[in-house]
């Protein structure tokens, strides 16, 4: 069920690791850039949706409801976050089939929670990745999670130390 970018301005700008507490308004050209970008790269691996959307998802397949995203989002178990106003779920990190958590994308986003805000995470995800030939966290994922671990760990200790 991936989503239709809204009618924004849909240039090509590399997107910003941005850290915790960074500003996104809802007039704010850039953020509407990323959210773009992000939109287009998790097209490959089942979109974004907003999260009423996702929650309704999770009670048809009689996997939770709306408390249990939003507990998964809370405690960061998955990603899940704000734009305009609505908060968007990269579907990436389910098993569509059944609504569950894929446990490769809890691991992986564990590794970076400490550096990274829910939105630079789900960017992180969707952005092309050296250590991943240039494929994207969330398109490698389950197929070279070794890997997509050691990317995560090495970004973490290049934005921590």
């Amino acid at each position: 069920m991936p989503l239709v970018a809204p009618n924004l301005e849909s240039t090509s700008i590399p997107p910003a690791m941005l850290a915790r507490g960074a500003s996104r308004s809802a007039g704010d050209t850039d953020s509407d850039r990323q959210f773009v970008a992000m939109l287009r790269a998790f097209r490959e691996t089942g979109g974004l949706a907003r999260g009423d959307e996702v929650a309704e998802l999770l009670a048809q397949r009689g996997s939770g409801d709306v408390s249990r995203l939003a507990r998964w989002i809370v405690s960061r178990e998955a990603i899940g976050f704000d734009w305009r106003g609505e908060v968007w779920v990269p579907l990436f990190q389910f098993e569509l089939g059944s609504m569950t958590l894929r446990p490769e994308a809890r691991q992986v986003a564990a590794e970076l929670h400490a550096v990274f805000d829910a939105w630079a995470l789900a960017e992180w995800f969707s952005t092309p990745n050296v250590w991943l030939g240039e494929r994207t966290p969330a398109d490698a994922l389950l197929t070279d999670l070794p890997t997509v671990l050691e990317a995560a760990r090495a970004d973490r200790f290049a934005i921590s130390g």
